[in-house]
């Protein structure tokens, strides 16, 4: 039950959007050409949206729970940080330049068009990207730079140097005075004249 319902409002919001003309590009772009030939259709549409939503939602939430759901899933969330007003203007910026939002974008796939395609496939990508960073973001705050530091402040400290040396020890050799200024890199090079002591640090 809980399914076919809801198919049902999705097939009843799908409906609603291409009757209200919000699956048409030009007439997105039309709405928000403020000082062109502007449009003003799509706000007549946003209000009796807003206002059907106010009345059901109120009626709905008299129940204890929804009809297809154990809960109701509101948000918690009031206030209004950085991430919310950059994520508005970049929202509404491909909004104008693409003419669609993601819900009239999905529900135009159903005409095979390719720019359709090609702007889901583009969008879908986009929050994949965002959703791959933000995890690892939580995860590891740092962005992995805490590894870096860990490796920094090992080889800075006589605490942990011997570690830092096993880690570097294909990569570093030991210069003797006997041949430190006659060791060669490729182009002729020369290394700089410093010996290293077993902790990785310029002998005197």
């Amino acid at each position: 039950m809980a399914l076919f319902l809801t198919f049902f409002w999705g097939l009843l919001f799908s409906i609603g959007l291409s009757v209200s003309g919000m699956t048409q590009p030009t007439k997105v772009v039309g709405f928000l050409n403020f000082l062109g030939d502007w449009d003003p259709s799509l706000m007549f549409v946003m209000g009796g949206a807003v206002t059907t939503y106010f009345i059901i939602s109120r009626i709905a939430l008299k129940r204890s729970k929804p009809i297809a759901s154990g809960s109701f899933q509101l948000p918690t969330r009031r206030d209004i940080d950085g991430r919310l007003v950059i994520g508005a203007a970049i929202f509404g910026a491909g909004w104008g330049l693409g003419g669609f939002c993601p819900g009239p974008a999905l529900a135009s796939l159903v005409t095979l068009d390719s720019n359709m395609i090609i702007f889901v496939m583009s969008m879908s990508v986009g929050m994949y990207i965002y959703g791959t960073l933000e995890a690892r973001r939580a995860h590891d705050p740092d962005g992995g730079a805490g590894a870096c530091e860990t490796l920094a402040s090992a080889s800075t400290q006589d605490v942990g140097a011997s570690a830092v040396a096993g880690v570097f020890a294909d990569n570093v050799t030991p210069l003797s005075a006997a041949h430190r200024s006659d060791r060669r890199l490729p182009n002729d090079r020369r290394l700089p004249n410093v010996a290293w002591d077993a902790n990785l640090k310029p002998a005197a």
